[in-house]
């Protein structure tokens, strides 16, 4: 698994961050003599704000991607 946390944040409530959790599974299939890996990505989006009341809110915005890497002889791609 690997793991990808950026943002920025004004130190008191507005910001933006990106959060990416990768899960990387061995496939059974050959591409080249090496085995493809299958990619799982959980993406989350999160943006900090004031609400009406003036309190500090925030809101997630999940999401997920999935892609094959292959290799080509030197390297893996997708």
């Amino acid at each position: 698994m690997a793991m990808e946390y950026v943002g920025e944040w004004d130190t008191t409530c507005y910001g933006e961050f990106l959060k990416e959790e990768k899960v990387f599974i061995i496939t059974n299939t050959i591409t080249k003599g090496n085995f493809n890996i299958l990619v799982n990505n959980k993406i989350t989006e999160t943006k900090n704000e004031y609400d009406k009341k003036g309190e500090c809110v925030y809101k997630d915005k999940v999401s997920f991607h999935k892609t094959t890497l292959k290799f080509n002889g030197s390297n893996y791609q997708h």
